[in-house]
């Protein structure tokens, strides 16, 4: 998979779900730790979201 910059893939409304977005970040192995990072601001804004897709990824 060709390297996407994180501005474009948060830019992307077609990505409708943090699922889709962790799992594109997670195919760009160097950012992992920005996937991580947008998984705790998702869980700021929403904390019960947040807690299920925790649980899923982790």
């Amino acid at each position: 998979m060709k390297d996407i910059p994180l501005s474009i893939l948060l830019g992307q409304e077609a990505i409708a779900d943090a699922g889709g977005i962790k799992n594109a970040l997670l195919a760009n192995r160097q950012t992992a730790l920005a996937a991580d990072v947008l998984m705790a601001h998702l869980y700021s804004i929403n904390k019960e979201e947040g807690l299920r897709l925790a649980a899923v990824y982790r």
